[in-house]
């Protein structure tokens, strides 16, 4: 159980994770456009 439960929270800041790599990624982007 505590296993799954380490899993679980391991998806979830990974998912945090590339989500602030996608924010980053937009703003580098539109930094170029500017």
């Amino acid at each position: 159980m505590m296993r799954k439960v380490k899993n679980l929270i391991l998806t979830k800041n990974q998912k945090m994770l590339l989500l602030g790599n996608l924010q980053q990624w937009k703003n580098l982007l539109l930094a170029k456009q500017m």
